[in-house]
């Protein structure tokens, strides 16, 4: 490879600011455009570090960069938007990659999306499920190993994890929510968190890259919303935290957890009575994949969250797509 690799980043938040500040020590690689939602920075020679207090409002698209360029190209998704499908998919006609961080465009309907979970050599999204842990590797390498009966659990969401693991040391349902909430492991709005929307995503996702097809209505997810918070305003739920419980069937266990479970057929969100394993910290990813070549399964554990490791991701997933070009 004697070209740099040319590099496009939609998103300059949290994870996009560290993978920004990262790639500056990766001399093969040559950032051309940072993208956010009404600003643009762009220098197609290759954008330098002191240049990163220059966004101009934005009058170009990612498929107007991607055209102006000649070397090997890869988009960066480090935003949480479900409109940049169609910058994807601009991005894979014009022979360019996508590495992302953002889970949207994969839990679109499967038909508009499908063709990510096919193009293995052009999309990856290693940093959507575990930020940091190898999850969808160790499902891909399950795939294309043509193992069979792949099927996956684990406790997906540190703040869930953290809330569970006060329950068991005695804090109810309600303190421990707001403790969470109050350390700033939560949403703004914790309903985002109880109601386990960004953990149907993740089994969305691992679904579908294990060959399902599965639409995000076909989920069993089990929200921990009581139906008479879930439409007030933000700060009347805050205000009313007090009177969340969690599910009768939770009190009979002797260790709830929150869960993604799922397989080729099926995918499950919901409490279960399951064994905490030793090792870790209470907010944690827990991740487990068994198959018929495992049948006693691989488990992965580790922190998965966090604009660091997120941002590893990414960036592992970049090198090895690097060595395809």
């Amino acid at each position: 490879m004697k070209s740099k690799i040319a590099i496009i980043v939609a998103g300059y938040g949290r994870v996009g600011k560290e993978f920004c500040r990262r790639i500056e020590c990766f001399p093969h690689l040559s950032l051309k455009a940072v993208f956010r939602s009404a600003q643009q920075l762009v220098n197609l020679k290759g954008i330098t570090a002191n240049e990163f207090a220059q966004f101009r409002p934005r009058n170009t698209s990612v498929e107007d960069v991607i055209g102006r360029i000649d070397e090997p190209t890869v988009l960066i998704d480090a935003t949480a938007d479900k409109c940049m499908l169609d910058d994807w998919l601009l991005a894979l006609k014009s022979g360019a990659s996508v590495i992302t961080a953002n889970k949207l465009p994969l839990c679109m309907p499967y038909n508009q999306c499908k063709v990510f979970f096919e193009s293995y050599n052009r999309v990856r999204f290693e940093a959507t499920v575990g930020a940091g842990l190898p999850v969808i590797q160790t499902l891909r390498n399950a795939v294309f190993s043509e193992d069979y009966k792949i099927s996956f659990e684990g406790c997906l969401s540190g703040t869930l994890a953290y809330i569970f693991d006060a329950i068991k040391k005695g804090e109810d349902f309600a303190s421990a929510v707001k403790s969470a909430h109050s350390l700033g492991y939560t949403e703004p709005d914790p309903r985002e968190d109880l109601a386990a929307t960004d953990l149907a995503r993740k089994a969305l996702i691992m679904n579908r890259v294990v060959g399902g097809e599965l639409e995000m209505e076909n989920l069993v997810v089990q929200s921990l919303v009581p139906d008479k918070l879930r439409s007030v305003p933000k700060d009347d739920f805050l205000a009313r935290m007090d009177q969340l419980e969690l599910p009768p069937i939770a009190h009979r266990m002797n260790a709830p957890r929150f869960v993604i479970s799922g397989d080729i057929n099926s995918a499950r969100v919901e409490i279960v009575d399951q064994k905490v394993y030793p090792g870790g910290t209470p907010t944690d990813n827990d991740f487990c994949m068994r198959s018929n070549g495992y049948p006693e399964g691989i488990r992965i554990l580790g922190p998965g969250a966090g604009p660091a490791v997120t941002a590893m991701a990414l960036l592992s997933d970049l090198e090895t797509q690097i060595k395809t070009l």
